[in-house]
Parts: C-alpha cells; sequence; structure tokens
C-alpha cells in the first residue's frame, strides 16, 4: 500500500509539472488577451458611451480560439492566434467609436499591446500630460515661429535628443 501511494504521488508530480509546462505556452497569449481586455474596459474613459463588457472580450476570444490556422506548429498557431485576436478587436471596437475618437482608439491599443515601442515620456507627451522637470538649455531656433515656440520647447524637454536628429 505504502508502494502503490508513493508511486501515485511520483505519477501526481509528474503530471502536474507536465501540465505547467504545458500552461506556460500559452502564457504569452493569456497576457495579450488580459491587456487587450483591460483597454477594451478602459476605453469608457475616452467617452462614457464606450462600454465593452467580458462577455464581448469573450466572443472575440473564443471566435479566435476557433479559428483554423492551418498549422500544428504550437509557436506559429499561438503567434498566429494572437495576430488574429489584436485584427479581431481593432475592427470590433473601431466600428463601435466616434469617427473622431479611431486614431485616439488606435493609439492606444498600440501602447496596451507594445508598450515597450515608447521611449520615456512619448506616451504623456501625446496625452498632453507631460509636464517637463526642466527647461531645455538653448532657446528655440530662429526658423520657429513665435507662436509655436512654447510648443517646440515642451517637445524639446520631453525628447532633449530630438535636437541631435
Amino acid at each position: 500500500a505504502a508502494t502503490t501511494i508513493s508511486e501515485s504521488l511520483a505519477e501526481s508530480s509528474r503530471l502536474q509539472a507536465d501540465l505547467d509546462q504545458q500552461r506556460e505556452v500559452y502564457r504569452p497569449l493569456a497576457t495579450l488577451g488580459s491587456h487587450i481586455f483591460i483597454m477594451m474596459r478602459d476605453l469608457h474613459t475616452m467617452d462614457h458611451t464606450y462600454r465593452f463588457s467580458l462577455e464581448a472580450f469573450m466572443v472575440l476570444f473564443n471566435k479566435m480560439l476557433d479559428l483554423e490556422l492551418g498549422t500544428n506548429d504550437p509557436t506559429e498557431k499561438l503567434t498566429m492566434m494572437a495576430d488574429r485576436l489584436r485584427v479581431m478587436v481593432l475592427f470590433y471596437v473601431s466600428r463601435s467609436l466616434f469617427k473622431a475618437d479611431r486614431l485616439t482608439f488606435g493609439l492606444h491599443m498600440v501602447k496596451c499591446i507594445l508598450p515597450e515601442k515608447f521611449e520615456p515620456n512619448e506616451w504623456e507627451f501625446f496625452q498632453g500630460t507631460f509636464i517637463p522637470s526642466h527647461a531645455p538649455s538653448t532657446k528655440a531656433p530662429s526658423w520657429c515661429p513665435p507662436d509655436r515656440e512654447k510648443a517646440l520647447q515642451l517637445l524639446r524637454a520631453a525628447f532633449p535628443t530630438a535636437d541631435n536628429a
């Protein structure tokens, strides 16, 4: 009896480790899905009429899971699934937005899905919430119209390396 219990525990541990390993393969897709859902949920801050439920997201997610992707390679399949989910959400949400808000949504989606593509201060600058810690050390160039000096100086404060470009 003790041998059977010992063997069962060892088998259980092995199966648990195998399941954990298989589950980890899907973690990037699950993480992407959670980021996209949170982004969809937060759209009400743009306009109070933009309310997307978990049920609406789950319909899209399940449609993506049901797609025939034509590959059995898990890595390739997950990449294709992630791409399809992005496109499905983009189309679904874009159809629900006022035209004036579509570009803002596009930037918001990129920021949500690919935050590493944004430089420090860039998102805050786009949102108009960037507050510089210091002013640029040099005056605006002579070619800058006087009515745009303040905006240019804010840009230079947000992106100090812009002058080197």
